[in-house]
């Protein structure tokens, strides 16, 4: 619970969080403050109805410093959609990526800080 009496967990209707709404939106500071107030360590797991996770919206967004930020907070690079496609292959069909987003997700080493 926050100071207002809500839920960093709380779930929409269609199961996204806080977080998805951010990381789909490339809101670094939104997401980083959800991830810092989440002390379960949990939040970076949690799927959508479609099982798709802050870093699979985040990919699809092509939003470099949020899959930088999801993967040093244990995100899973190889979760796959309800279409089991894993957030590399989401980036992928977008036709757009940038090498190092290519780098982070496609790689098996740890996110330092």
């Amino acid at each position: 619970m926050n100071a207002h009496g809500g839920s960093i967990h709380a779930q929409t209707a269609n199961g996204s969080t806080a977080l998805h709404l951010a990381a789909s939106q490339g809101h670094l500071k939104a997401c980083e403050v959800l991830l810092a107030l989440d002390t379960s360590g949990q939040l970076v797991h949690v799927a959508d109805k479609h099982q798709a996770t802050a870093l699979h919206l985040a990919a699809a967004a092509r939003a470099e410093p949020v899959v930088e930020l999801l993967l040093r907070y244990g995100a899973g690079r190889e979760s796959r959609d309800d279409q089991g496609r894993t957030p590399l292959e989401i980036l992928m069909e977008k036709k757009a990526a940038t090498p190092r987003l290519l780098r982070l997700l496609s790689s098996s080493e740890a996110i330092e800080e």
